[in-house]
């Protein structure tokens, strides 16, 4: 798609494919003051890492042969970049739109619009037949946008954090219930994974075919990958009567700021062993090393925000995620 100049007023402004070694420097600042009330909450390092990289000048051509490149659209105003929408495919059919983002001093010009505009047909000249975004539920606006160009929510997701000098000390000890993942769990880690996400969900993460289950099987992949990786990943299940109905994962980031929990429950078995599954979690981390711990918790489980929030996590965001069919 090439270039093409909108008139908002009296000023035209000026749409144009995103370039890593032109634009990626003005995109860091932009993101800076698009969504640095957020980037400060998440403890998000996007822009310190974004400016880095523009650093890299030329050599940024190189870097994309190990780097998928970035994709998407800026709008330019007096040579300066105002608007941002950036696009990934997930799959064959399925894209992300993410970082949608406009100049404070710039908005209420229809700017956003313009861009989610060009990126949904942007998406449909390829063959695309999903789009996925998330946005704060805080942000009507934004909601408001997204609802008006055919996109609607199929699901609502806490981001929920506990603070490396608030973990719980639980001593370690013997739950009947609770075991170490094995692999022949892996039949019903998948449909644990499958049950676990509201109904509304699972056409935009990849269940609808059997060559389209790359959402889910990411998700198993991750857990069973555990086994192999012991050092770095602790992951225990609540079984029972023998057959695993709970999982509870943390990956060890031992060079991030972070560690990554997971928790998935059978919707028959909610209520009853996300307790257990996080005692018991807690009880093994002995010598791990002491950072941050957040989780991604869909409002659906309502019971594992619960048992999170007794342990002292606390919520970051909350956000709607959308899709559209194409």
């Amino acid at each position: 798609m090439v270039a093409q100049s909108i008139r908002v007023g009296s000023v035209t402004h000026h749409i144009r494919p995103f370039s890593m070694q032109r634009d990626l420097a003005d995109l860091a600042d932009l993101i800076e003051a698009a969504f640095g009330d957020d980037l400060a909450t998440t403890g998000s390092r996007m822009v310190e890492e974004m400016r880095q990289m523009a650093m890299m000048g030329p050599l940024l051509h190189l870097a994309r042969v190990a780097v998928p490149p970035m994709r998407g659209y800026v709008w330019v105003h007096e040579g300066r970049v105002v608007g941002n929408v950036t696009l990934a495919r997930e799959r064959p059919d399925q894209w992300t739109l993410s970082n949608i983002a406009v100049d404070p001093d710039m908005r209420g010009r229809g700017i956003a619009g313009h861009l989610v505009d060009i990126a949904v047909e942007h998406v449909r000249q390829r063959g695309g037949t999903q789009i996925v975004l998330q946005v704060r539920t805080d942000q009507p606006v934004a909601r408001s946008l997204y609802a008006r160009r055919g996109f609607r929510t199929y699901d609502t997701v806490h981001e929920v954090h506990l603070s490396r000098s608030h973990w719980p000390v639980i001593l370690r000890a013997s739950d009947p219930m609770i075991r170490q993942l094995r692999w022949s769990d892996q039949s019903r880690l998948r449909e644990m994974v499958i049950e676990n996400m509201p109904p509304s969900a699972r056409a935009y993460r990849g269940l609808s075919e059997p060559d389209r289950l790359g959402g889910v099987w990411g998700r198993v992949r991750d857990a069973l990958q555990i086994l192999s990786e012991q050092r770095d990943r602790i992951a225990l299940v609540a079984a029972p009567d023998r057959e695993p109905v709970g999982l509870i994962s943390l990956t060890l980031r031992r060079m991030a700021r972070w560690h990554k929990l997971e928790l998935h429950v059978l919707p028959a078995y909610r209520g009853c062993v996300e307790r257990h599954l996080l005692q018991a979690l807690f009880a093994r981390l002995g010598m791990a090393p002491r950072r941050d711990i957040r989780a991604t918790i869909s409002a659906s489980h309502p019971e594992a925000l619960c048992a999170l929030q007794r342990l002292g996590f606390t919520s970051h965001r909350v956000l709607e995620q959308m899709g559209r069919e194409l």
